[in-house]
């Protein structure tokens, strides 16, 4: 089978993913369902065409005498199960019902099955009733049909070679469950069942009624192959459809005909975000019939912004839960029946902002909310809130709701950190993370890193890891002295020519064809940092930017590409209602690299921040003092360098001081 390719993927969707049954399952609340088995991909589940075949008498087989009706089932026969001896194939939804033939010691052909276009499908099962079972007064799906035989797909007739009812196996029945899986954004799988939710509604273009059919047509927005199963609804209307297929990216076909008219803009596609939406037992691919997916979910909350699922951890046999407010918990009995046996609410008041705000670290489950960073033991009655030591940094960079959902909570094995990756104030995308140091309880931030998605794996060499997607790069994190960068890229050096929009280095050896797009690079002067652009594009010499860098770099700065740089910052230190001068600082540092740079800053009194940069390495034994002529009513020292390659620290700092206007 050959590998599904990314074409017609929905633009800007991310992809989350879960690895059960030596399968990675992966969704991105648009399109179908991606399954990768470690060599090729393939497609969740199997979408079956419209329309229906066409049972006759003739044809090559046996000789039947009954009434019968037919149905075709499209099939991937090399998927396997993994935990079920009798499954050993994976199934779509059957094709519509023939009609009735009625055949008295005669041969009965199956017509008008089409060749499927999905590459994974290989064959079409038949099935049939057995003679005075059936009956169209009730709904197909609830009555018993059997396998009688298969043709490989692109065959469009069968000839059933099956005579006897009495042959007719009932372990061979249709299974019209098997459907493929909606779009959610997020899943988990628990007891053997996947579940998923989260949806964005899909409100773009225009849609309009193909005349009076169950078809409804788009203009300026394409529709993406995986919202079979959603809701189609206009809006103030009371109504819901139930998209049963996509026939193209412009054109999809409800369970029933739409009543009344559609002006431009004037509908949505949905899901209740309220809800988890559950696969059948041990069949990921498999979730119910469209127009029957009630059977396959569970209510969470209520309805409202607030009450939409938004995060999940499964921590010692147990799964949770998350709204924007409130803490689950769902428990299962792991049989083959579709419903948890219950959710129950454990905490209220506290939730998660998103679907990859959650994490579990040693059956701890870390995870942020709208009020900071929290954890929260099972054993525990409820959250503990963590960020204490961050004071109201945290809540500053909760600004814009849309950017809160995207927040990436992800655990590095190597360092034994929780990393928090949330945007600033300034920006919608993740740049900063605060960073919680399980071992001491300490924080620090991290930035210059935008991940999308946070994941953990092992790494080459064995060892689990951390890593998460930025832009087109896949980043182990906590790795090696640089950002990135490629190999035999020339890491550091000085310019030969800058603008506010670009820096030059003619003896530079750069990774041409824009090889260093979302690499960071950084300038210093005279040992102080001014500076830091990300790269847009390159040449083998020429670094280009978009936003203009002011103070602009200049000829004889030095450059750092990709660098791993660090600053620390003291506390303030002040003198109440003293306004003061500082004449000299006497730090004593130890193993600081040399490309340290030191700043002295105050706070003036007109409330402006200030620094005196120098650059000064101290050895450990000596402590020469530093001229100032600066004044404020506040002092901290800083220290940053664009590149990490020694332990330090601090042994002492002095600041002589004197009041502001005395010349003693």
């Amino acid at each position: 089978m050959p590998p599904v390719t990314t074409t017609g993927l929905y633009s800007g969707a991310l992809f989350d993913g879960q690895e059960c049954n030596y399968r990675e399952y992966m969704w991105n609340g648009r399109n179908r369902m991606r399954v990768f088995d470690g060599v090729t991909y393939r497609l969740g589940g199997i979408v079956t065409p419209s329309g229906s075949i066409t049972a006759a008498i003739g044809g090559a087989g046996a000789n039947l005498s009954g009434t019968y009706f037919y149905y075709a089932v499209p099939v991937n026969s090399k998927h396997l199960i993994f935990g079920l001896e009798n499954k050993s194939v994976k199934m779509g939804l059957p094709m519509g019902i023939s009609g009735s033939v009625s055949p008295s010691g005669q041969k009965v052909q199956i017509s008008g099955i089409p060749t499927h276009t999905d590459p994974q499908v290989d064959y079409w099962y038949i099935f049939r009733n057995k003679s005075g079972e059936y009956t169209t007064a009730i709904a197909p799906e609830t009555q018993p049909f059997y396998y009688v035989g298969r043709v490989a797909n692109g065959t469009a007739t069968f000839d059933d070679p099956v005579a006897s009812d009495d042959s007719l196996n009932d372990a061979t029945l249709i299974d019209f469950r098997a459907n493929y899986p909606l779009p959610f954004k997020h899943g988990f799988v628990y007891n053997d069942v996947l579940y998923g939710y989260g949806f964005d509604p899909i409100t773009d273009g225009t849609a309009t009624v193909n005349g009076t059919t169950t078809l409804i047509d788009f203009s300026g927005v394409l529709i993406p192959d995986g919202v079979v199963g959603c809701y189609f609804q206009k809006i103030g209307d009371a109504t819901r459809y139930i998209i049963t297929e996509v026939i193209s990216s412009t054109q999809i076909q409800l369970d029933s005909a739409f009543v009344g008219t559609l002006s431009a803009g004037n509908y949505t596609i949905f899901l209740d975000e309220s809800r988890l939406w559950n696969s059948n037992y041990r069949d990921y691919d498999a979730w119910g019939l469209a127009t029957e997916l009630r059977r396959n979910q569970t209510p969470v909350g209520g309805r409202g912004p607030l009450e939409k699922v938004t995060g999940h951890a499964v921590v010692n046999g147990a799964a949770y839960v998350f709204t924007l407010t409130k803490i689950y918990k769902l428990t299962s009995s792991g049989q083959s029946n579709f419903q948890p046996e219950k959710i129950k609410l454990i905490f209220d008041g506290i939730g998660s902002v998103g679907g990859r705000a959650v994490t579990v670290v040693e059956d701890v489950i870390y995870f942020c909310s709208a009020q900071g960073p929290y954890r929260y033991r099972p054993e525990q009655s409820q959250p503990e809130y963590i960020g204490q030591r961050l004071g109201t940094s945290w809540l500053d960079s909760l600004v814009n709701t849309e950017a809160m959902s995207g927040i990436v909570v992800q655990f590095s094995p190597k360092t034994n950190c929780v990393k928090s990756w949330c945007p600033d104030p300034d920006n919608t995308i993740n740049n900063q993370a605060f960073v919680h140091d399980r071992n001491n309880e300490t924080w620090w931030k991290e930035v210059d890193k935008h991940p999308l998605i946070g994941f953990n794996d092992y790494a080459a060499d064995g060892r689990p890891s951390a890593f998460y997607a930025q832009g087109a790069f896949i980043v182990q994190d906590d790795e090696g002295t640089n950002d990135g960068l490629p190999t035999g890229c020339t890491p550091t050096g000085t310019l030969t020519g800058a603008t506010t929009l670009s820096a030059t280095d003619t003896t530079a050896a750069f990774t041409a064809s824009s090889g260093l797009k979302e690499r960071y690079v950084h300038f210093w002067r005279n040992g102080a940092f001014i500076g830091k652009r990300k790269i847009t594009s390159n040449s083998g010499t020429v670094l280009n930017w978009t936003t203009a860098l002011t103070p602009a770099p200049a000829v004889g700065d030095t450059y750092y590409i990709a660098p791993v740089s660090w600053a620390w910052k003291s506390k303030d230190y002040y003198i109440p209602g003293m306004s003061v001068q500082s004449r000299d600082a006497h730090p004593l540092y130890y193993n600081l690299p040399a490309t340290a740079g030191l700043l002295i800053s105050t706070n003036w009194s007109d409330g402006t921040a200030r620094a005196n940069p120098h650059k000064n390495r101290v050895e450990a034994k000596e402590q020469k003092p530093i001229p100032l002529d600066i004044s404020g009513f506040t002092y901290a020292l800083k220290i940053q360098s664009p590149v990490t390659n020694a332990a330090w620290g601090i042994r002492n700092l002095g600041l002589q001081i004197a009041p502001l206007g005395d010349d003693k």
